[in-house]
């Protein structure tokens, strides 16, 4: 559950135009080396690290610690590789959650506009999930999704629609900015812009709940703070930087 929510929780004119998705997107500074603290339920429950490099490679390591971990053990790690238009095109996760592990492997075919699903159980050496779908064309997993954002700058009020994917549902997610704010963390103080994305409540995900992105307003474009507002049962969880590491 842990890992579930984290991951979806790391992504002018009302909408963002296939044709844009198509065109080649603004460079990102060429590499990233961010860790977040992981809070839930106002206590610490783990950590992650986001990188980001000249080769459009995004990785997402995950790791419980605490009370949480004794609870239930997490240890995740996720990649993503992005092509020059900033469409994704595979993505692989292995995730070691309780006594569960799992390998999933997520093809993106823009040209045959195809996406291929495959979930392995490593514990019982089996395939769990072999699916395929037909896709639109440039399509983004949740962490590409998160990196195309980092090229934008929306104004609030703005909106855009973002084709994104988990490889076994395809979803149109809208993308509201919210508002400019002044936002502070152990990593410093930043000038940033506040996304709403609407992965939740049945458009990629069927949990009810709400996602919001912070991205610095500077040419770092860091994505400085992440939180899903679930159910009461379930509580908030916030991704918050800690601190630049070494690539």
């Amino acid at each position: 559950m842990f890992a579930k929510i984290l991951i979806p929780a790391l992504l002018g004119g009302p909408y963002l135009f296939p044709a844009l998705a198509q065109a080649p997107a603004p460079a990102l500074p060429p590499k990233l080396a961010l860790r977040y603290s992981v809070e839930w339920r106002l206590i610490t429950a783990g950590w992650a690290r986001l990188d980001y490099d000249a080769q459009n490679t995004a990785r997402v390591h995950l790791e419980s610690q605490g009370l949480v971990s004794k609870l239930y053990r997490v240890n995740d790690n996720y990649l993503a590789v992005l092509d020059a238009a900033m469409c994704t095109s595979t993505v692989s996760m292995q995730a070691e959650e309780g006594s569960r592990k799992r390998e999933t492997l997520i093809t993106f075919d823009k040209e045959r506009k195809r996406i291929r699903y495959l979930e392995k159980d490593l514990v019982k050496n089996q395939v769990m999930l072999d699916k395929a779908m037909v896709s639109g064309g440039c399509v983004n997993d949740v962490i590409g999704g998160l990196m195309r954002l980092r090229t934008l700058r929306l104004e609030p009020g703005q909106t855009l629609s973002l084709p994104l994917s988990d490889g076994k549902k395809l979803a149109t997610v809208k993308v509201d900015c919210e508002a400019k704010e002044d936002l502070k963390t152990p990593a410093g103080a930043f000038n940033t812009t506040r996304y709403l994305v609407e992965v939740f409540d049945g458009v990629l995900y069927n949990r009810k709940g709400t996602l919001q992105v912070w991205i610095s307003n500077d040419e770092r474009r860091w994505p400085v703070q992440i939180r899903a507002r679930l159910p009461f049962y379930i509580g908030s969880i916030t991704l918050q930087l800690e601190k630049e590491q070494k690539p």
